[in-house]
C-alpha cells in the first residue's frame, strides 16, 4: 500500500511544474522619484523623531492596486482617486502614547500611510473606520 502511494505522490511532484500557469508582469512604469528620494520626502512630511516611526513598506504601483501591510481594520477612501496613475506609498508604524506604560515601554500601534506622486507631491492618506 505504501509503495503505490509513494509512487503517485512522486508522479505529482514530477508533473506540478508543467501544470502551473505563468502571467506576464503589467506594464511597470519606471518611477520618476528614486526610492531614496521617496523616502527623504516621506520623513520630512512626518517632520517626526525617527525613534517614533519604524519603516514597514515601500510600494511602487496605482492606488487601486495597492494593499496596507498592516490594518487596524479601517480604510484609505482616497486609494480610490487617481486609480491608474503610480505613485509611492510609504508606510510607517507609529508609537502611540500610552499613559500607562513608561516612554521606553511605548509601542508600535498606529499606522501612517504616505502616498508620493511622480511630482514629488506627498499627502498622508487619510484613515476612516467603515
Amino acid at each position: 500500500m505504501k509503495a503505490p502511494l509513494l509512487i503517485l505522490l512522486l508522479l505529482l511532484q514530477l508533473l506540478s511544474p508543467g501544470m502551473a500557469v505563468t502571467v506576464p508582469l503589467p506594464d511597470v512604469p519606471p518611477p520618476a522619484l528614486s526610492v531614496e528620494r521617496a523616502l527623504a520626502i516621506a520623513e520630512k512630511t512626518l517632520g517626526r523623531n525617527p525613534s517614533e516611526i519604524m519603516l514597514v513598506g515601500v510600494d511602487w504601483c496605482p492606488p487601486s492596486k495597492f494593499q496596507p501591510r498592516y490594518t487596524t481594520g479601517g480604510s484609505y477612501p482616497d486609494l480610490e482617486k487617481k486609480s491608474g496613475e503610480y505613485c509611492w506609498f510609504i508606510t510607517f508604524l507609529d508609537k502611540k502614547a500610552d499613559p500607562t506604560q513608561p516612554a521606553d515601554h511605548q509601542k508600535f500601534r498606529e499606522i501612517t500611510l504616505i502616498r508620493i506622486q511622480n511630482d514629488g507631491t506627498a499627502h498622508i492618506l487619510p484613515f476612516g473606520r467603515d
